[in-house]
This record gives C-alpha cells, structure tokens and sequence, in this order.
C-alpha cells in the first residue's frame, strides 16, 4: 500500500489556511430576515439580472419577482391554467415538481428572454403498479425591461416524459460550442 509522505512545507501551508479560515469567517457580519412569505412551495430562487430574486412556486405554478431591499413581491406569470390537472390542493395526484426551474438568456439586457420548465400533462396512472405519468415543457418567454412583464411565449418542449416522482427541472443555459468555422 502506498501512503504519501506529509512534508512540513504542505502541513503548515495546511494549517495556515485552516486558521485563516477560520479566523476571517469569525469576523464575517451576517444578518438574517424574512422577504417575502405566503410562497407555496419555492422551487427555485435565483438574482436576476434587474437585481431581484425570481421565485417560481412549485404548487402555485406562479413566478414571483421579489424586491431584495423592500420584500415586495411581483406576480410575473401564473401557469395554474396551463395544465391539464387540478391545482395542488385539490388533485389526488400530483407530479413531484410542478412549476419548476428557470433560465435567464446570457445575454439578458440584450436578449430579454426567460426559460421556464414545468409539468403541465397528466397521461394517466398504471393500475398495476399505482405510477402516473406526466409530461414537463420548456417554455420560452420575452421579459419587458420597462414593464417588467411575460410575454411572448414559445414553447421550447412539450415531450419530456416524467412520473409522480422525481421530476427535475432545473434549467442552465450553457456556452454557444457551434462550430462557426
């Protein structure tokens, strides 16, 4: 069995990081409080370009637009009528998921688009083994700079096979790798 030799050069550059660590985190001011309340189930929070916090509501199928410094809170889109099963508290059957991730275009200032994923079909359970099936879409939407509104939607996707369990749904928008030679 092979074990690594520990020199002494490694073992304080080691322990000095360790300590620096943990002296600078001490000194470090944090301070804690509440934003927004009443959101049903956030499934995703991210700082938008505009400075706000963007929420999608997994069970409302809403996304909020939140005001860091104020907490005021701005209803961006509701979805609750763009799926073909009852809202949360009224469905026997409900996809793990439902309104759930999104993307900010990277270019955003110039390319004001936001991509949003969510469960909106309800195929139907198996008897046998008492799973459902849904499907999940990738919508595309304009964002208005000056209004600070949705619209435009396009969908991206309709076709994405999900259950009753387990279905994701974050987004990220990676670099354009296209070949432009």
């Amino acid at each position: 069995m092979y074990h690594k030799k520990l020199t002494l050069p490694s073992a304080f550059t080691f322990l000095l990081l360790l300590f620096t660590t943990f002296l600078f985190s001490q000194n470090e001011q944090f301070q804690m409080r509440q934003l927004a309340c009443g959101l049903s189930q956030p499934w995703e929070i991210k700082f938008g370009p505009d400075g706000f916090l963007w929420v999608t509501e997994a069970n409302s199928y809403q996304i909020t637009r939140v005001d860091p410094v104020t907490g005021n809170a701005q209803l961006l889109v509701d979805l609750s009528n763009k799926k073909n099963f009852p809202n949360h508290s009224e469905a026997t059957v409900w996809p793990q998921g439902g309104l759930q991730g999104f993307a900010f275009h990277p270019d955003f200032d110039n390319s004001p688009y936001l991509y949003v994923a969510y469960v909106f079909q309800f195929d139907g359970c198996r008897p046998d083994t008492a799973g459902c099936y849904f499907k999940t879409k990738i919508v595309r939407y304009n964002y208005n700079l000056n209004t600070q509104t949705l619209s435009n939607v396009m969908v991206i996707s309709d076709t994405i096979p999900g259950s009753t369990d387990h279905n994701g749904g974050r987004l990220t928008i990676g670099p354009n790798t296209e070949n432009t030679d």
